[in-house]
């Protein structure tokens, strides 16, 4: 996937996820409770976090820091990239 498929301008449940990475490394599960809790009335999705969270990684916007347990992916850790958080500020100067 490239930059321009995020979307700029677009409130993605992808940027979304991203920015919460960017803002603070975490679990996928409080990722995706925080996706919920800051953006209660977007809708987004339950899995957002889930789905979005190895995609962004696989481009390199994310890093996955550290495995949870076996069988437990909702406790992996993933922190921002530099190429992360310049997606995500070159995704907000295109915002209108």
């Amino acid at each position: 996937m490239s930059g321009s498929t995020l979307g700029a301008g677009d409130l993605s449940p992808k940027m979304m996820v991203l920015g919460l990475v960017i803002q603070q490394e975490d679990t996928v599960a409080g990722v995706a409770r925080r996706l919920n809790d800051q953006f209660p009335f977007a809708r987004f999705p339950r899995t957002a976090a889930y789905k979005n969270l190895p995609i962004l990684a696989t481009k390199g916007y994310v890093r996955l820091i550290e495995n949870g347990p076996p069988n437990e992916p909702t406790l992996d850790r993933y922190g921002g990239t530099p190429e992360g958080a310049e997606r995500l500020r070159g995704w907000l100067r295109n915002t209108d």
